[in-house]
C-alpha cells in the first residue's frame, strides 16, 4: 500500500512544477499489519533517494520506550505491538510475566536493525516549513516560551506537541500558502 501512495504522488510531483518536493510523513508506520519492518525498510530507503521529513507516531513512542520500560509492554501488545513483533521476527504468544517481557525487549532489540534505531532515534515531533506546520495528532499551545529542537515547540507526557502560544498565533495569522508571496519563503527555510 506505502508503495501505491508513493508512486500516487510522485506522478503527481511529475505534473506540477514543484522547486523542491518535501516528503513529510505523519507517523504510526508501525502497529498497523504484519508489515511494520517492511515499512521502516521502505521509508528508509524513500528518505536516502527523497527529501523526506518523518514525525513521530504514538506507536513508535510507545514501541521504543517498550525497549527500557517494561510497564508499558502490555498496552503497546494491545494497540498493535504484537503484529510489530511479529514483522520483526520476535514470536509472542499472549499475556507474559515479567520474566518473559524482559524476554520479548531484548529480542526485540535484537531484531531492530541499526538502521531502524537510527530511523525511530531520528523521528520529529513536528516540522514547520513556510505556511504549513505537520505534527502526528494534534498540537497544544501553551503560554509559556518551549524551545525543544529550536522551533518553538516540545512533546508533552503523551507525545503531543506543545507549542509556545504566541509562535501558534504567529504561525495561523500567516495567509494560505496559495495566497502567499512565494519570493518571502527561502526553499530551504526550514
Amino acid at each position: 500500500m506505502l508503495g501505491k501512495l508513493l508512486a500516487r504522488i510522485d506522478t503527481d510531483i511529475a505534473l506540477r512544477s514543484t522547486l523542491r518536493p518535501v516528503y513529510v510523513f505523519l507517523g504510526d508506520y508501525i502497529d498497523r499489519g504484519s508489515s511494520s519492518r517492511e515499512t521502516i525498510d521502505r521509508l528508509i530507503e524513500h528518505g536516502e533517494t527523497h527529501e523526506s521529513i518523518f514525525l513521530k507516531g504514538n506507536h513508535e513512542l510507545m514501541a521504543i520506550k517498550c525497549l527500557t520500560d517494561p510497564n508499558l509492554f502490555d498496552g503497546w501488545m494491545r494497540l498493535g505491538g504484537l503484529e510489530t513483533l511479529k514483522s520483526y521476527g520476535v514470536a509472542f504468544k499472549g499475556l507474559a510475566n515479567a520474566r518473559q517481557i524482559v524476554e520479548l525487549q531484548a529480542a526485540f532489540h535484537m531484531a531492530l536493525p541499526q538502521a531502524h534505531f537510527r530511523f525511530f532515534r531520528c523521528l520529529k515531533s513536528s516540522f514547520a516549513c513556510g505556511d504549513f506546520f505537520f505534527a502526528h495528532a494534534g498540537v497544544k499551545t501553551e503560554r509559556r516560551f518551549i524551545a525543544a529542537e529550536g522551533k518553538g515547540s516540545a512533546l508533552d507526557k503523551g507525545g503531543i506537541p506543545v507549542v509556545d502560544r504566541r509562535f501558534w498565533q504567529d504561525y495561523r495569522s500567516r495567509p494560505y500558502a496559495h495566497k502567499r508571496d512565494r519570493s518571502e519563503t527561502k526553499p530551504d527555510q526550514y
